[in-house]
């Protein structure tokens, strides 16, 4: 198969996850060696509707990717070499989905809501060792795409869009939630 956008994950013992979207729309997952040989490629989920990948800080690679079988936000992640069950992150159907890791070993997942008639919100949801529930950081009211998000010192960031340009940005946390995201203008390009 054909890669049409592929992502390394570098290990620490002289190997990397080579991680593919393939033309079909498949994901796929490569384990290669400091040599230049590579395994066999192993399917882990979908690439349509979009798909991030995130190394945690102890080095175990992460995937997010919207779900063949019903839409919803799914995870996968890498442990001695095998690729992990799929986890159901949105109770509802989601699109762009990206993946971020904070100090803490916390795994950060946004998305954008896609369910039929809903309000352009962007979700996020924590995962790792203390799995949280899945919350609003922003709603818009007109269609927005998330651009850009990050975790650090227990605030979350995430940068949207919209067609016409514009650029909006929320900071929150887990525990007090989010304020109305801020418009800061339009790109530089």
């Amino acid at each position: 198969m054909r890669a049409t956008d592929s992502r390394i994950l570098p290990r620490l013992d002289k190997a990397c996850w080579v991680v593919s979207a393939e033309a079909d729309g498949g994901l796929t997952a490569r384990l290669c060696a400091s040599t230049g040989r590579g395994g066999e490629a192993e399917s882990i989920g979908s690439s349509r509707g979009g798909w991030d990948v995130t190394l945690d800080t102890d080095g175990t690679p992460w995937v997010v990717f919207v779900s063949e079988e019903n839409g919803c936000i799914a995870v996968r992640r890498a442990v001695e070499g095998r690729w992990g069950p799929s986890l159901q992150v949105s109770a509802e159907r989601g699109v762009e989905p990206l993946i971020r890791a904070d100090e803490f070993n916390n795994i950060w997942v946004f998305w954008r809501d896609g369910s039929p008639g809903a309000a352009f919100a962007c979700r996020v949801c924590r995962m790792g060792p203390r799995s949280g529930q899945e919350m609003v950081a922003a709603s818009f009211d007109r269609d927005q795409t998330i651009l850009d998000a990050g975790c650090r010192g227990g605030e979350i960031w995430l940068l949207a869009g919209d067609r016409e340009g514009e650029r909006w940005i929320v900071c929150g946390t887990e525990h007090d939630g989010f304020p109305p995201a801020r418009r800061i203008g339009a790109s530089l390009t």
